[in-house]
């Protein structure tokens, strides 16, 4: 098999490459590409493949993609397709791949990312699949090159990648499906190795993937979201000027909250994690924080303009806090325990206003028939919370916000659904994986309601009257006020402080008094 298939694609290799061939020589040539499908009949047959396939044919494979690309004959079309699948087969083995690799990461790999400017869609579409199955398989996180030739692959597919970045530009440009396929491939490599978006940003890709990052636009996909968060989260410390330009020429702010609403009213639910970690990127750095490799927020290098500067841009998120805190009881509880709460969250039909929804037991409503996985959910209230105390505590406006009765109400449920389980996790002493969200919403939860309460007797009044007509709310405060119900000493505070504003009586004029906690941050 290995003779005749090398024959058979010598003899198109040769006759392919001359040009004007005499009528004679062109019949040869078409009866040699009709016997080419024999070929990837072989290497579909996985006991033929392995003993054909050696770097010999790969050569040969690349050599064929080079001459047929630049070279027309009778049946060109068809053939190329023929030779992109019998690459695709040979690429579903990764064993092959990594026993071959320098004759793919050299030879086939270059070839195949030159097919991407053909002028046929098909061998477009088909070019990038065989380029991304092969990617994909060789390229690995930088955690398993252990051994020095895993190593060795991962600096060559690195360099193939580099070579590829350059087409994004009119990949991203072209039919739909490719478009979809490179916004895929990107996105996994980006994952795997976050450096490449630094090439993205030198050969123009982020303006396009902004551009996409619409509510209505074909090509807006999770991956899109993902690939922007990449790029917002690149640099460290923050790239204040970047990130600005973003906000104001691009209009970002605008965008995340729209397809926020959006994707919360068709319950997109997939898209909630990205996006909140976009909103969780930018007032990071507007706050002039950053997360360090503990997880903790510890201040960034930054100037007081640029922050300031940032602050501005990202003021507009305010108007979707209901929404956030909506978003933070993604499976806390069956719809049909909760009672139906008609509630403001800013979606409107025609894109602006707002209108009345349920947000129990009705198609809009977020509850526990949430199609995300216990730990996803888990880190979306987590993030949902971490904004929202971000928010409030860098806009002031937003504290009457969120102590509007329907947010008070949010508030109570995620409260009470967060000190429930770190209850029951540590009386029972369990292992729980989601308790680490549930001690940093209950901790955001009780922060967040600190200081919108603030030293304002009047919005201590709020509360006040809340918790009258609300008695579970002040009991989980009373709760989280015990040590071992609490996230941390700070939580305990918070929770303390508010069960003394809510048990002092208010007047209009007055204040009242706030515990020390420290810094806020």
């Amino acid at each position: 098999p290995q003779n005749l298939a090398i024959d058979i694609m010598s003899s198109i290799q040769s006759q392919a490459a001359r040009r004007n061939l005499p009528t004679r020589e062109r019949k040869a040539m078409k009866t040699q590409i009709s016997k080419f499908p024999v070929i990837l009949e072989f290497v579909n047959c996985q006991q033929i493949r392995e003993s054909i396939v050696d770097s010999n044919f790969v050569q040969l494979l690349s050599e064929l993609i080079a001459t047929s690309k630049s070279t027309s004959f009778p049946g060109d079309d068809t053939f190329r397709e023929t030779l992109l699948s019998i690459v695709e087969a040979i690429s579903q083995s990764a064993r092959l791949l990594l026993d071959l690799n320098q004759s793919v990461l050299k030879q086939l790999l270059p070839a195949l990312v030159s097919m991407l400017t053909s002028t046929s869609s098909t061998i477009r579409f088909l070019s990038l699949k065989v380029v991304s199955d092969i990617l994909i398989q060789l390229f690995r996180p930088a955690s398993e090159s252990i051994d020095g030739n895993i190593k060795r692959i991962q600096t060559l597919t690195l360099d193939v990648i580099h070579q590829l970045i350059p087409q994004y530009k009119a990949i991203l440009k072209d039919q739909e499906a490719i478009t979809a396929k490179g916004l895929k491939l990107l996105n996994t490599l980006v994952e795997i190795d976050s450096s490449i978006v630094q090439a993205m940003t030198k050969y123009g890709i982020t303006s396009h993937l902004i551009e996409y990052f619409q509510a209505k636009h074909m090509n807006n996909s999770l991956h899109t979201v993902q690939l922007l968060g990449s790029i917002i989260k690149a640099d460290d410390p923050p790239d204040y000027m970047v990130l600005r330009l973003i906000c104001q020429q691009h209009n970002l702010t605008k965008s995340v909250s729209t397809l926020l609403r959006q994707f919360y009213k068709f319950k997109k639910e997939w898209f909630y994690q990205p996006l909140l970690e976009i909103i969780h990127c930018l007032l990071m750095a507007a706050a002039g924080l950053k997360e360090d490799e503990d997880g903790k927020m510890v201040s960034a290098k930054a100037s007081q303009a640029a922050t300031k500067a940032l602050l501005d841009q990202l003021r507009p998120m305010t108007e979707v806090i209901s929404l956030i805190m909506e978003l933070m009881l993604v499976g806390t509880s069956p719809s049909k325990q909760r009672k139906p709460s008609i509630v403001q969250i800013g979606i409107s039909k025609k894109g602006s206003g707002s209108r009345t929804v349920s947000r129990a037991g009705t198609s809009h409503g977020v509850d526990s028939q949430s199609s995300l996985n216990s730990h996803t959910q888990a880190s979306v209230r987590s993030l949902a919370t971490t904004v929202l105390w971000l928010l409030v505590e860098m806009y002031p406006s937003s504290h009457n916000i969120i102590l509007s009765q329907a947010n008070l109400g949010r508030m109570s449920a995620g409260l009470i659904f967060a000190t429930r389980h770190i209850s029951q996790t540590r009386s029972a002493k369990i292992r729980n994986p989601e308790l680490a969200s549930d001690l940093e919403v209950q901790r955001n939860l009780l922060r967040a309601a600190y200081i919108a309460v603030g030293n304002d007797a009047k919005r201590a009044q709020i509360l006040s009257n809340f918790c009258s007509k609300n008695s579970q709310f002040i009991r989980v405060l009373q709760d989280a006020s015990q040590k071992y119900k609490a996230a941390d000493s700070h939580a305990q505070k918070y929770a303390a402080s508010l069960c003394h504003l809510i048990s002092r009586r208010t007047n209009s004029t007055g204040t009242a008094r706030r515990v020390n906690t420290g810094r806020r941050f």
